[in-house]
């Protein structure tokens, strides 16, 4: 039996919300050992989920989520014992992301906008059983000093996930100057995730410092 066009297109649009259906979050989302100065995107920590897409619909889709946090160096081998990262000397933060592909196209590159200091690019799997996690080939920074991942040796298909991609930073982050740009099948989609800012980590006795002084004032304004 033959489908009216209406009906055809109607099964056509259920079929595609099927494909892009969220996935189970994963390990980095509202991670509770992430980085908080009060600035974060939840309740003041460096850690959630966004959406790229390519704006195009089904079988033209590029759609899935970027997942990130960002974690001082204790916290993240905290939280990834054994994962064999090593940050760049003397930074003070982690910054971590992993892309889950929900559309039809595969992914063969995810690059991050990077304005100030980065270093010690690299990735490692996140220890999660499913879905299935791909790793780049080729993890570097670009000329321009943007962290790129290359997965054009194997591509991360729908339904599976990059592994943690990770860089180093002495910097805080901040939100929506850096880019998360998702390549493939000629097409890019693009979100907003941290990345480092101008201003450093303040030194644990800078800070204390800062505390000190506080009470002071305060005393002082008491008197």
């Amino acid at each position: 039996m033959m489908l009216s066009k209406a009906k055809f297109l109607a099964l056509i649009a259920v079929l595609s919300l099927l494909i892009v259906a969220p996935v189970q979050a994963g390990v980095l989302n509202n991670h509770a050992l992430a980085f908080n100065n009060g600035a974060g995107p939840a309740g003041g920590a460096w850690t959630g989920s966004d959406v790229f897409n390519n704006g195009l619909p089904f079988p033209n889709n590029l759609i899935g989520n970027i997942d990130f946090s960002v974690f001082e160096v204790a916290d993240f081998d905290t939280a990834f014992p054994g994962s064999g990262y090593v940050p760049g000397a003397g930074d003070g933060l982690v910054y971590a992301y992993q892309l889950e592909n929900q559309g039809n196209f595969f992914v063969s590159a995810q690059i991050v906008g990077i304005s100030n200091i980065a270093n010690a690019i690299d990735n490692f799997p996140s220890g999660a059983v499913a879905p299935v996690e791909v790793a780049p080939g080729v993890s570097i920074f670009d000329t321009g000093g943007n962290a790129v991942w290359l997965f054009s040796a194997q591509n991360i298909q729908t339904g599976e996930n990059s592994t943690i991609l990770v860089y180093s930073s002495p910097n805080v982050p901040e939100l929506g100057t850096g880019l998360g740009i998702t390549v493939d099948g000629g097409t890019v989609g693009i979100t907003t995730v941290p990345t480092p800012s101008s201003t450093a980590i303040p030194e644990p006795g800078t800070v204390a410092l800062l505390g000190i002084g506080m009470i002071g004032l305060m005393t002082r304004r008491r008197r």
